[in-house]
C-alpha cells in the first residue's frame, strides 16, 4: 500500500466531508492538535484496558429505531422497558458498529497524519525513508538510558 495514495484518498474524502474549507486550508496548528488529542484518545484506550479491537454500536444519521441504553447484564434496552436486542435489530434500526479500543486510535492517529500530509503535499513516504535511514545512524535509543 503506497501511504501517498492512501493519504490522497483520506484527504479527498475529508474535503467531501467538509473538514477542509473550499479553499483547502487550515490552520495548521490546529491540525497538529487534533492529532494530538488522538494519542491522547489512544493512551486512554490503554489506561481503559482496550488493548485489543472491539466495537460499539452506534446511532447513525440514518438510525430510524428507538433510542438504546447499555444495560449492566451485557444487552441493550429499549426505554423503560429492558429487553435484549439483537445485533439484527440494530442494523435494522440503522446502527453501526464503531471501532473502539487501541487499534482504532492508532489507525486514527494515521489517518490525521496522512490527511495533513496530503493536504500540505508532503511526500510522507519519502519523508519516512529519509527519516529511517537517518535513525539508522543514530545510537541505541539515541544515547538515553531509559
Amino acid at each position: 500500500m503506497d501511504l501517498n495514495v492512501l493519504g490522497a484518498q483520506i484527504h479527498a474524502d475529508n474535503i467531501r466531508k467538509g473538514f477542509w474549507p473550499s479553499e483547502g486550508t487550515r490552520d495548521p496548528l490546529g491540525v497538529i492538535a487534533l492529532i494530538h488529542s488522538e494519542v491522547s484518545e489512544a493512551l486512554e484506550e490503554i489506561r481503559d484496558g482496550r488493548m485489543t479491537p472491539s466495537f460499539a454500536w452506534k446511532a447513525t444519521k440514518e438510525t430510524t429505531g428507538p433510542s438504546l441504553e447499555f444495560r449492566e447484564g451485557g444487552f441493550w434496552t429499549v426505554g423503560d422497558y429492558p429487553r435484549p436486542v439483537t445485533d439484527d435489530e440494530l442494523i435494522g434500526w440503522g446502527y453501526a458498529m464503531k471501532p473502539i479500543g487501541l487499534p482504532s486510535e492508532l489507525a486514527d492517529i494515521i489517518i490525521r497524519v496522512l490527511d495533513a500530509a496530503a493536504a500540505w503535499d508532503i511526500d510522507i513516504v519519502e519523508a519516512i525513508q529519509i527519516k529511517m535511514a537517518y535513525n539508522a545512524t543514530r545510537d541505541r535509543m539515541h544515547g538515553r538510558k531509559m
